[in-house]
């Protein structure tokens, strides 16, 4: 028998393929944008700048750059050329380095942006179940009274006027009139483009007016699209969602600089105030939070303040600590407008013309009560120079300038600036009592109509949050529970794109890890619902109210009404009633309906009372007298 042996050939296309793998790597890393922001607080010394204005601006125009994180732009140290308009305008004026958001909510963070104060003031919490209630005084407001033209577009429906945010606004462009669409969420929402469009055209009825234009752009919020024309990649032709969400930033720049251009081209630009800024900023997968809402991080908080202002500095970087609470204040003294309402914020001119005496540094608050929807902690937090406390079950203290990141919790090392910071922190919940004016006018009752348009967005509607704010935290930490946070945040939209068997799959699979979680058959419930399956509607709705009733027995509370059960009650009721069950269905019709009016929200109530009265004679007309019994 003869051997025959086999010539062993060099592993060629291994080593190759290796090698293209780590040439891939090196590539993706190397060209990953590498942000150079620092929190140093430094006070600069600035001979040249005047003391006042050397005009006063006959305009404002304020621009809000939804989910927009400042170190993103290239005047915050970004590597990536995401926005050269952006940039110009810092370059001829002044930059905040440093502005923190109050909530990383869009329509909470826009009331504060509008009127100067905290959601502690004016009590809007969350995008769902909530509108800014007549009794406080926006910017646009304040000028509308001193004789300016005031004009406003919006791009997505969470700023729609039926939140309260038009207070003021002669113009008011949102999704009242707009005609639907099939896609539910292009029905919501629209690009930068057709905002600019509709702003550019108002600019254009407004010359020899003084005016207030306020513009929002909507685009970096996710889902994130790449724009053919500003293109970016991590990794040749694979586009990573940071390089979709820069395309977006960059986008919103380019229409920036459009409106810039129609300024320029009207003879308003140099006599108008012009505000660059975002309601919040966007996690990206830092902290393990893929978008915003759950954590208050400085991934979400930290935001972009530019302030271009006729006669004033140019080229100035401003290292205090501010907030957007601080623009109604500081716009209001850059017009000369003495009477202002009530505000929480400070006016920053003094620091921009030099006359840092007169400006008090204090700590900025920040807030976000949405893991309260979960039944776990609120996260409170307070910005302070270099110093961010984050209080919660398990509470961070972090040096902004040594750990930008916030990745290294110094709490055990700096115990008496934590007690510092706990005890400001104490103080400015007891001392913020809310607009004594608005009871409960910052709650609202949403429709299924509304609640499904806000869903489409990817906001979690239909649960709402704990705002009864206080110092001694319970529940659960929500650090435990972000991979939930970030289902719940793709959940609405895998609804809403028909991805029900998906949603339902990742649901499920969350539920063997966390069974106590009563949220997830909630969720369960409402994919149900988009099915039409009646039978699995009644199962987890059951399902939902029956893990409520078990935590608060358990925990000896009493249960307080929430919109949520009610919203539970209500299904259940639809559901038994399409079955023809109709003793059950009126008892939770009963249920839901004395929810709402404990909730002071009668016009539902009143609703319900109506249907139950159609419901009982139609079953009389039909001869099922069971509805006695």
């Amino acid at each position: 028998m003869n051997n025959t042996s086999k010539k062993t050939s060099f592993p060629w296309r291994y080593v190759l393929l290796t090698a293209l793998v780590v040439a891939a790597v090196v590539r993706m890393i190397w060209v990953l944008p590498r942000t150079r922001w620092s929190t140093e607080v430094v006070h600069q010394a600035r001979t040249d700048v005047p003391a006042t204005p050397v005009s006063e601006p006959r305009c404002v125009v304020l621009i809000s750059i939804d989910t927009c994180r400042a170190d993103h732009l290239g005047c915050y140290g970004y590597s990536r050329k995401t926005s050269p308009n952006i940039d110009a305008l810092a370059a001829e004026g002044i930059l905040f380095n440093h502005a923190v958001s109050p909530v990383p909510l869009t329509l909470p963070s826009h009331c504060s942006m509008l009127t100067g104060t905290t959601p502690l003031y004016h009590r809007v919490h969350d995008n769902y179940n909530y509108r800014l209630s007549d009794s406080n005084v926006t910017l646009a407001e304040v000028l509308r009274d001193k004789g300016f033209k005031t004009g406003a577009v919006v791009s997505s429906f969470v700023l729609d006027s039926q939140f309260g945010l038009n207070q003021g606004f002669d113009y008011y462009d949102d999704f009242g009139t707009r005609k639907k669409i099939n896609n539910l969420r292009l029905s919501n929402e629209r690009g930068a483009e057709q905002v600019t469009q509709l702003a550019n055209k108002w600019l254009e009825s407004q010359k020899g007016n003084k005016f207030f234009l306020f513009l929002h752009y909507f685009d970096p919020h996710a889902p994130y699209e790449s724009h053919k024309d500003f293109p970016f990649s991590s990794f040749y032709i694979v586009s990573l969602p940071r390089d979709r969400y820069d395309s977006e930033i960059a986008y919103a720049d380019y229409c920036v600089g459009q409106v810039v251009r129609k300024l320029k081209e009207l003879g308003l630009y140099d006599s108008t105030l012009l505000i660059i800024t975002s309601d919040h900023g966007e996690g990206l997968g830092e902290h393990s939070e893929s978008t915003h809402s759950y954590f208050i991080y400085h991934t979400t908080q930290h935001v972009p303040l530019i302030m271009r202002i006729p006669g004033g500095p140019k080229g100035v970087k401003i290292q205090e600590t501010v907030g957007l609470i601080d623009i109604v204040p500081t716009v209001c003294a850059a017009m000369d407008i003495t009477e202002v309402p009530y505000v929480e914020g400070q006016d920053l001119n003094a620091l921009i013309f030099n006359n840092g005496n007169s400006y008090q540094s204090r700590p900025v608050f920040s807030e976000t009560l949405y893991p309260t929807k979960f039944e776990f902690s609120a996260f409170l937090g307070l910005t302070s120079g270099p110093w961010k406390y984050i209080h919660s079950p398990n509470p961070e203290l972090y040096n902004l300038i040594n750990d930008p990141s916030e990745t290294k919790n110094i709490l055990g090392q700096e115990t008496q600036k934590l007690r510092e910071l706990q005890n400001k922190l104490k103080m400015n919940l007891q001392n913020s009592k809310g607009n004594p004016a608005d009871t409960q006018d910052s709650k609202t009752y949403v429709s299924e109509e509304t609640m499904n348009r806000l869903q489409s967005l990817g906001y979690l509607a239909g649960q709402t949050v704990d705002d009864q704010i206080q110092f001694e935290q319970a529940g659960p930490d929500p650090k435990d529970y972000i991979e939930l946070s970030n289902f719940m945040a793709s959940f609405p939209i895998m609804l809403s794109a028909g991805k029900i068997d998906k949603a339902k799959k990742l649901c499920h699979n969350l539920l063997r890890k966390w069974p106590h979680i009563s949220q997830l058959y909630y969720s369960l419930g409402q994919a149900a619902g988009c099915e039409n399956d009646h039978d699995s509607v009644i199962t987890y709705f059951s399902m939902y109210l029956e893990k409520v009733n078990e935590k608060t027995k358990a925990q000896n509370l009493k249960i307080e009404p929430r919109y949520e059960y009610a919203d539970a009650h209500i299904k259940l009721a639809k559901a038994f009633e399409l079955k023809g069950r109709s003793q059950q269905a009126i008892e939770h019709y009963i249920k839901s309906q004395k929810i709402y009016s404990s909730l002071g929200m009668q016009k539902k109530a009143d609703e319900i009372e109506e249907h139950l009265r159609w419901y009982k004679v139609t079953l009389i007309r039909d001869g099922d007298l069971k509805v006695f019994e």
